[in-house]
């Protein structure tokens, strides 16, 4: 089975979707949070890559 990330349909023309596989989506979630938790500097900035986290149980 596999995942695709892709931005609404009318924007389909600028952006392709990005398809990859469940473990692939595993590694870009978790590099992702990771890289968000160094970066972030506000408290928003936080809280979106703490709900990140907590969604895909990382």
């Amino acid at each position: 089975m596999a995942n695709t990330i892709s931005l609404p349909k009318e924007l389909n023309d600028v952006v392709e979707p990005i398809g990859m596989s469940n473990g692939l989506t595993s590694v870009f979630i978790e590099v992702l949070a990771i890289s968000g938790s160094i970066l972030a500097k506000t408290n928003r900035e936080k809280e979106i890559i703490i709900w990140l986290e907590r969604v895909f149980k990382l």
